[in-house]
């Protein structure tokens, strides 16, 4: 079976979408058990295509500490700040993150985190490429 979405953003659409899911439960529950999970919608591809270039600019502008961070150390660090999550001894030394994928994020998280971004880079005197500039207003998809 294919995983199937629904979503439902408006009261209104609430009975239309639960019929739909009442016969398509009953069709797919011959098969076997079926886990359905209610939750809100997590970040947009939109978001996710404008946090990339940010996170680029960062790269190639801040050092931070000493350090020139990936892309994805940049998320790591941003993500960590943005949820307050901890830092633990790692078993052989060092230390590690325990972090939130941004995956999981919701859609006002994710528009919290590129938020976050750009204030940070603001503070660190980025120069934001166009890729990181372009539909400032269309990413802020909250829900």
């Amino acid at each position: 079976m294919k995983p199937m979405r629904l979503y439902i953003e408006q009261p209104e659409g609430l009975r239309p979408t639960l019929k739909r899911l009442h016969s398509v439960l009953i069709e797919v529950i011959q098969g076997g058990a079926v886990e359905v999970i209610v939750r809100r919608p997590t970040r947009t591809l939109l978001q996710n295509r404008k946090l990339w270039p940010m996170l680029s600019d960062l790269s190639k502008q801040v050092n931070w500490y000493g350090y020139t961070l990936t892309n994805t150390e940049w998320k790591i660090v941003l993500t960590a700040s943005l949820k307050k999550q901890k830092i633990v001894p790692a078993i052989d030394g060092g230390f590690v993150s325990l972090g939130t994928s941004t995956r999981a994020l919701s859609k006002q998280d994710f528009s919290d985190l590129i938020e976050l971004t750009y204030a940070f880079g603001a503070e660190q005197n980025v120069q934001w490429g166009g890729k990181a500039l372009s539909h400032y207003e269309t990413y802020r998809q909250a829900a």
